[in-house]
């Protein structure tokens, strides 16, 4: 990794060199100034970092946890909440020597794993083996919760299947309740639906009445009268504008 001014230039200060026997997928910045660095490394400068080590602005490492934090497999991301503590996403079947503990992990401010999270995670999909597919990313819902993006399928005990997203609380729990406003604007998308659904079946009627009148029409067309042309007309001209209406109503509804 690298730190660039705001001009552009490399900042020499901040010099990690090559302290990272592995690849760095994601750099935060925390609350404190400093940065956490996660990715598939197990050693900065020597010292055992498995996957995320705490620098300061000069690339030194601060990390306040020690070298047993963390897991031979890769972490991908990480977001720190409110209270100091860290939600890790990742490729882990393991983290801090806990084997529940599968591909997210929280930890608090000193790097302690809170073993309450990794329990109501892993009930999610009933503490089965987590070994195909990663949790790329954790992204921070506007209501307090979190959104894990990846490349996985959890099944739930419910039957319920969650493919590559998933809402969980910053305790690990699944998240699947409507708030009032989905539950207000579902609401509203049925009363919608049902007085569209009435106008389509008005409609039909309307059109099947002028389809008839123009089958009824077009069987006189020999030696029609004036009369029978003009009423014949008329009767297409209302089953092409049923016809249109019908597209609409039915685009409303599908829209409802």
């Amino acid at each position: 990794i690298a730190k660039i001014n705001s001009d552009g230039y490399l900042n020499d200060s901040f010099d990690p060199g090559s302290a990272f026997d592995g690849i760095v997928h994601s750099v935060q910045q925390l609350s404190d100034g400093n940065l956490l660095v996660v990715g598939g490394f197990q050693n900065y400068k020597g010292k055992s970092r498995r996957g995320l080590v705490v620098l300061d602005s000069n690339a030194l490492d601060v990390t306040p946890w020690g070298g047993n934090v963390g897991s031979a497999g890769v972490i991908y991301h990480a977001v720190q909440l409110g209270d100091g503590s860290f939600i890790l996403g990742g490729d882990f079947e393991q983290f801090s020597n806990n084997s529940l503990t599968q591909k997210v992990a929280r930890i608090d401010a000193k790097g302690v794993l809170d073993t309450q999270f990794t329990e109501n995670f892993s009930s999610i999909y009933q503490q089965k083996k987590f070994k195909q597919g990663i949790v790329s990313e954790v992204l921070e819902h506007p209501d307090g919760n979190l959104i894990l993006v990846g490349d996985f399928n959890i099944n739930t005990g419910s039957g319920r299947r969650y493919t590559n997203i998933i809402k969980i609380s910053p305790m690990g729990e699944l998240i699947t309740g409507a708030s009032p406003e989905d539950i207000l604007a579902a609401d509203e998308a049925r009363v919608a639906a049902e007085a569209v659904e009435a106008q389509l079946a008005a409609l039909q009627a309307e059109l099947e009445t002028a389809n008839l009148a123009l089958d009824d029409a077009l069987a006189a067309v020999e030696g029609a009268t004036p009369e029978d042309i003009a009423a014949a007309a008329a009767a297409k001209i209302a089953a092409e504008t049923a016809a249109a209406e019908l597209a609409t109503i039915q685009a409303d509804l599908e829209a409802a």
